[in-house]
């Protein structure tokens, strides 16, 4: 595969919990894949808008995320990269809390646990 950048699938969730809705795209991309997406939705006392993009290798090991929206007026904008393998950054502080972990679970969406589950198939790779 070249340099494109494919898309694959596009995922809707909507929540049953509490008011909100998620869309994902997954792309398929020459040296990994990338997951994008926003999510709306209201918690405790809040309204949210966040903008996800998760990009993964190959072996769908996570190599960065970003978050960017509002929560309530607050604006959100959050990076993550792995350093050295066993810690994350966000921005450029060493999160300690997450020390050996393989990938980024945004809890506000379900698309981010298709990595793991990737992870341990073949299915998608031959997209």
């Amino acid at each position: 595969m070249n340099n494109q950048v494919k898309l694959l699938r596009t995922f809707v969730w909507r929540r049953l919990d509490q008011p909100g809705h998620d869309i994902c795209r997954l792309f398929r991309m020459a040296d990994g894949w990338r997951l994008t997406g926003i999510a709306v939705f209201f918690e405790a006392g809040h309204a949210y808008d966040l903008a996800y993009e998760v990009t993964v290798d190959k072996r769908w090991n996570t190599r960065s995320a970003t978050v960017a929206g509002h929560s309530g007026g607050k604006p959100i904008e959050l990076k993550f990269h792995p350093a050295d393998g066993k810690l994350w950054q966000v921005g450029t502080d060493q999160a300690p809390m997450t020390t050996e972990c393989l990938d980024i679970d945004l809890g506000f969406t379900p698309a981010t646990n298709m990595v793991a589950i990737r992870r341990r198939t073949s299915d998608w790779s031959r997209s």
